[in-house]
């Protein structure tokens, strides 16, 4: 295995995020609820978030004992990530997500706490041709080595 690839060992309850990819909290703790022990990491997403109620389902999650991935790919200025993320903090999710250049990931490491901050490389659904510039793969693995950052978070294509 490659030096730079990960070793730990991740129970097999916690390799699977499930997406509460739902239009509203109503459906999302229905589905929690239906899901029970079978799952034990969801990940939220910015529809959920437009419906109302994010931050007070990732209370409830956290108090189910459920862990949570934030899917929100804080993209802004440096310094309106960072506190955006000091923000985040105080609600307890394992993971949040920043897609952004490496002052803007610097920032929202800063401010992390215990939540690890998964940098999202390229969005899938743009093209080479007028994107936004990836993160190289070497900038990647060096991002997610330095400074305690999480780890990062991209498409298999």
């Amino acid at each position: 295995m490659a030096p730079y690839l990960s070793t730990k060992a991740i129970p097999a309850s916690e390799r699977l995020i499930f997406a509460l990819d739902v239009p509203s909290t109503d459906d999302a703790i229905r589905l929690v609820a239906t899901l029970d022990e079978a799952v034990s990491f969801y990940k939220l997403g910015l529809e959920l978030f437009m419906a109302g109620g994010y931050f007070e389902l990732i209370d409830r999650l956290a108090d189910l004992g459920k862990k949570v991935m934030v899917d929100l790919r804080f993209f802004d200025v440096p310094e309106t990530v960072r506190l955006a993320v000091r923000q985040l903090a105080r609600r307890r999710p394992a993971f949040a997500t920043v897609h952004g250049n490496d002052a803007i990931l610097a920032a929202a490491a800063g401010e992390k706490g215990p939540v690890q901050i998964l940098a999202v490389t390229a969005l899938t659904s743009l093209t080479p041709v007028g994107s936004l510039s990836p993160l190289s793969w070497w900038d990647s693995k060096s991002f997610s080595q330095e400074g305690g950052r999480g780890d990062v978070r991209c498409s298999p294509r």
